[in-house]
């Protein structure tokens, strides 16, 4: 498992950006920070991303959230 502490990105774009993390890390669902180990997952019957990202930026703007 990999230290995302020791990962230095590269790339001009986003998507060299990303491919350089993943060329690092190995796996972007299973990582450490320092000694702190982080395993990503996903719920498949949750929201997708962009329903989560839009009612949060909907609830920001009706000052629902601080």
């Amino acid at each position: 498992m990999e230290d995302i502490l020791d990962v230095t990105i590269v790339g001009d774009t986003a998507g060299e950006r990303l491919a350089s993390l993943a060329a690092q890390l190995g796996d972007l669902y299973d990582f450490r920070v320092g000694s702190t180990p982080v395993a990503l997952s996903f719920d498949e019957s949750g929201p997708t991303l962009e329903d989560a990202v839009t009612r949060y930026f909907t609830a920001l703007r009706q000052g629902v959230l601080p």
